[in-house]
């Protein structure tokens, strides 16, 4: 998507709620985790950016899905949240606590992270997309599931190769019974 997660989904027909980055006052970390937090709670899983130490990208380094979160306060900030998310590198779950200390960084502090392979928020200015549904105007959409032959791929920042995958797409049509008491009643 060449950077541009807005215009993949738009192209693939979601609806979204982006993070209003350009509006919110900086720093924008304790604001953007109640909202990331808000968004998980309305069950729309979020994509966000965040800094790895290896790359040097200076809005974000990598977009990230997080699927869930564990909290004890429901509308406010909570340095104690948990996040729950993957890396897309491993097949493994990922949390991070949300406070600034433990998962807060800037583009210079992240250089000088000991640990390489976090994931570190961006203390200043965020970005982030909540998955909200579906545009489907006509109320055709059906549920469909995506399986492919491998979790992971290349990573292009590490100059791999594309490799190819099987998919299967499975499409779910609702099956409706309907029963007549008679050949006259049927329309």
């Amino acid at each position: 998507d060449l950077r541009d997660p807005i215009h993949t989904l738009s192209y693939l027909h979601f609806t979204y709620e982006e993070w209003d980055w350009m509006n919110a006052p900086q720093p924008q970390f304790r604001d953007y985790c109640r909202w990331m937090k808000r968004s998980i709670l309305r069950r729309n899983p979020i994509m966000f950016g965040i800094f790895l130490r290896y790359m040097d990208y200076e809005d974000y380094d990598h977009i990230v899905p997080a699927i869930g979160i564990r909290y004890k306060t429901e509308n406010e900030f909570d340095p104690e949240d948990v996040i729950i998310y993957y890396d897309l590198y491993k097949k493994k779950v990922f949390e991070g606590i949300l406070n600034e200390n433990k998962m807060g960084s800037t583009r210079e502090f992240t250089r000088a992270k000991k640990y390489a392979g976090n994931a570190w928020i961006p203390l200043d200015i965020d970005y982030g997309i909540a998955i909200t549904g579906i545009l489907d105007e006509n109320q055709v959409t059906l549920p469909v599931r995506l399986s492919v032959s491998a979790w992971n791929e290349p990573n292009p920042a590490f100059h791999e190769d594309p490799i190819e995958m099987d998919g299967t797409v499975s499409v779910q049509f609702d099956y409706w019974q309907h029963l007549y008491s008679a050949s006259l009643f049927i329309p």
